[in-house]
């Protein structure tokens, strides 16, 4: 039995490893490495030139379902980040992406929660789209920080953790993002202190890397990096059993030495090369690991 096979129920690839090749591309590589589940990343900032207002519709969701099923396939969680409450409009804005998602086949719906000052609006827009999570079926997985903001609601599994209970909402859980703790806090929070906060309410779990470079940071294989995934992956199966995750490598892009995102200046479009070993050496750490 191959890695991807021993946790192929448990494991999707973000599609933003492949960032700079088309959607069908994506797709079907990530159906050549063995994966069982995709999880498209349909997020704004990455895709300026495809994702616009006409973006997230039914008919489109149904065109997504049809490229994954061609490719063989599944979809078990997607990405439509933004952050919401910032605009009156955003409940509407949301419900686009539902309607769009649920095309898709998916469960989970992967968004940025809000920025403090917003708050009163967050809480507005999930109001507001409770029920269509509910008749679609539909778990909304909020991110840390998501938007990457200094003031997002959620900066740590601890912040997400005191949300979800003040949410009380069963359609509204995380997705724990640990890189996303330290990179965010500039490292002045640790994952492998964070991660059990958020456990019981996660719905999904971003597994990302980060790895020193001189003055950069590069994004890198899952068991290659500053953040110890064996701690925290062991960590959650113990007490909660094997979660669902996503490998998000996004090999294309890197960090600076203030850790804010930008483009990778080593090429314009990561090579195949890099993207198959970044994601079958991650696949084989995960294997090992809780296979």
């Amino acid at each position: 039995m191959g890695d991807i096979e021993k946790i192929a129920d448990y494991l999707a690839v973000n599609t933003l490893v492949f960032h700079g090749r088309k959607f069908e591309e994506a797709f079907a590589m990530a159906a050549e490495l063995g994966f069982k589940y995709v999880e498209p990343a349909c997020i704004k900032n990455y895709y300026p030139d495809i994702i616009d207002d006409t973006f997230f519709s039914s008919v489109n969701g149904r065109n997504f379902l049809a490229m994954t099923t061609r490719a063989g396939l599944k979809v078990k969680s997607i990405g439509v980040h933004f952050n919401m409450g910032d605009h009156p409009a955003d409940a509407d804005e949301m419900m686009k992406r539902l309607d769009f998602a649920k095309e898709t086949g998916t469960d989970i719906v992967i968004t940025n929660g809000a920025v403090k000052q917003n708050a009163k609006g967050f809480f507005d827009c999930i109001e507001k789209v409770t029920p269509v999570l509910e008749d679609y079926g539909l778990v909304m997985a909020l991110e840390n920080p998501g938007c990457g903001a200094p003031d997002s609601i959620i900066a740590t599994g601890a912040d997400g953790a005191a949300l979800i209970l003040k949410l009380g909402n069963p359609h509204v859980m995380l997705n724990y993002d640990a890189s996303n703790v330290y990179s965010y806090s500039k490292g002045d929070v640790l994952p492998e202190d964070d991660y059990l906060n958020a456990a019981p309410h996660n719905a999904c779990l971003h597994l990302k890397q980060l790895k020193k470079d001189g003055n950069r940071w590069l994004f890198s294989a899952v068991g290659d990096g500053v953040t110890d995934y064996g701690l925290i992956l062991k960590g959650i199966q113990a007490k909660y059993g094997t979660p669902y995750m996503s490998l998000e490598l996004p090999v294309n892009h890197m960090r600076d030495h203030t850790l804010s995102i930008c483009k990778n200046t080593d090429f314009q479009v990561a090579p195949d090369s890099l993207i198959r070993d970044t994601i079958n050496d991650s696949v084989k750490y995960v294997a090992d690991l809780l296979g």
